[in-house]
């Protein structure tokens, strides 16, 4: 079997959205096509404080999907950088191993990126 998927727009199909909570923390959402064997090209590590459980990301390398959709972001703010948070992965959200394999296996992501006050980009 193995049906057709629907088609995508240019750069920046999907787009990105958000606003700031309460607490002055910037909420965004994400959307990337990874094809196959392209790499996602961030390093994250698991955090877990309170009753939250996310992805700290520490590195965004040149020439992934990531770095790719941030270049085509018209606003630095939703750029996908070293400090954010992936909060959930396509709708994936308080399992790390879910988000985890979401990240390496998916070829369509939705990812929801927190940045805390003074995590501003670079």
């Amino acid at each position: 079997g193995g049906g057709g998927g629907g088609g995508a727009g240019g750069p920046g199909a999907g787009g990105a959205a958000g606003g700031n909570n309460q607490d002055g923390q910037f909420i965004f959402e994400a959307v990337m096509q990874k094809s196959e064997g392209q790499r996602l090209g961030i390093d994250v590590v698991p955090i877990n404080f309170c009753e939250f459980v996310g992805l700290s990301v520490l590195t965004v390398t040149r020439g992934g999907v990531v770095d790719t959709w941030n270049q085509h972001q018209p606003k630095t703010r939703f750029c996908i950088c070293q400090g954010d948070t992936l909060m959930s992965v396509n709708d994936h959200r308080g399992h790390i191993q879910n988000m985890m394999q979401e990240l390496r296996l998916a070829t369509n992501l939705r990812l929801l990126v927190l940045r805390r006050p003074g995590a501003a980009p670079l």
